[in-house]
């Protein structure tokens, strides 16, 4: 089982690892966190087990719950068990047990029968453009409803404000938004995330701004990573359709496990897709693998597949041709692209990419 460790003093983090370490534990370097860190933590690699030191009160307070309403894993507090009312304090917030820092050994052994191993956790994949028009939200909807396919439990996410586009190309009506979730803060988690989607007859789920608001409202960049961490835990795969918004494609983009970027084939879409390529990551961590695709390939006046992939600099992952009537006619009948028009070469070529991502980000079985 792997362990994650949070604390913000350096020796405390020493020693709750190598406690770990003791017991067994899988716990390495980068499964020691701040408070900070731990969203995008708990968000891009799986674990069984959260230690949280419980030492700084508010701190500790906020990532026992956020782990435990979150991801519903176990979670302990560890910390002085003399005073009763800091242990009880640490329970209340929803740690399992309160582990004693003097005996960490013993009672860290002593709680571990009762830990589970968790279940895989799920995969997030950022659909995301540089320019606006480059088609996003009909390259999201296809990869999710291509994953669909009965074994798999999916959801099409939106994300960013801008005038709502995945209600209307599906015809669904959202019960909840991704700004209501995202309202919720450290609150929101994988239970409320399923109630707030729409399931959809061609098999996936849907959260959707309404589409009735011209613009939707903007949300924190940190409730953005709650309730990407929330839709994660809730579903097998995510697809977020966070278009060519800066804020969301910086809170997203941590928690990804690959990221789909679309461009048009002109001479500006090509340029400005290059930039967001060669950007650096936030925060010099290492982002998640780009898979450059193509789309409405063939427009007159365009460039050519050639001087489009030189470029954007980059190996292109997918070309889809332009292919007007089949995309309308799914938004006019308010199903994805795999089911309107499935032997369209935009849908055939979508169709290969879903499998080809979803082989790369999935975590293999037993990797724990």
């Amino acid at each position: 089982m792997r362990a994650i460790v949070v604390s913000g003093c350096p020796a405390r983090t020493a020693a709750v690892r190598q406690a770990a370490l003791a017991e067994g534990l899988a716990c390495g370097p980068d499964d020691c966190v701040s408070y900070h860190g731990l969203p995008a933590r708990l968000s891009t690699a799986a674990a069984d087990l959260v230690l949280v030191d419980a030492a700084a009160d508010l701190a500790a307070d906020a990532a026992i719950e956020y782990a435990a309403r979150t991801t519903g894993l176990a979670v302990f507090a560890v910390g002085p068990a003399a005073d009763a009312q800091h242990v009880l304090r640490a329970l209340r917030r929803g740690a399992r047990a309160y582990l004693d820092v003097g005996r960490l050994g013993q009672d860290l052994r002593a709680a571990l029968p009762d830990v589970a191993p968790a279940g895989p956790r799920g995969v997030v994949v950022a659909v995301l453009a540089a320019v606006p028009g480059a088609g996003t939200t009909t390259v999201a909807a296809t990869l999710a409803f291509a994953l669909a396919d009965g074994r798999r439990r999916v959801v099409v996410a939106e994300f960013g404000p801008r005038p709502p586009a995945l209600a209307l190309t599906l015809a669904v009506t959202p019960r909840h938004t991704p700004a209501d979730l995202a309202a919720e803060g450290p609150r929101v988690d994988a239970a409320m995330a399923r109630q707030a989607t729409v399931a959809h007859p061609a098999g996936a789920h849907v959260l959707a701004h309404r589409p009735d608001s011209l613009c939707p409202p903007l949300a924190d960049p940190a409730a953005v990573r709650h309730t990407v961490a929330a839709v994660r835990a809730a579903f097998d795969v995510s697809v977020l359709d966070i278009g060519h918004g800066r804020d969301e494609r910086a809170a997203a983009l941590p928690l990804a496990d690959a990221a789909v970027v679309v461009t048009r084939p002109d001479v500006p879409g090509v340029r400005l897709t290059r930039l967001l390529l060669d950007a650096p990551a936030p925060d010099g961590a290492a982002g998640p693998r780009a898979w450059v695709v193509v789309n409405r390939l063939g427009q007159a006046g365009c460039l050519g597949w050639r001087d489009a992939e030189a470029g954007v600099g980059r190996p292109v992952a997918a070309w889809v041709p332009d292919s007007p009537a089949a995309v309308a006619r799914a938004a006019a009948r308010g199903r994805p692209l795999t089911q309107a028009a499935p032997w369209s070469r935009a849908a055939r070529r979508l169709r290969k990419l879903a499998q080809a991502v979803h082989a790369s980000s999935a975590p293999a079985e037993g990797s724990r």
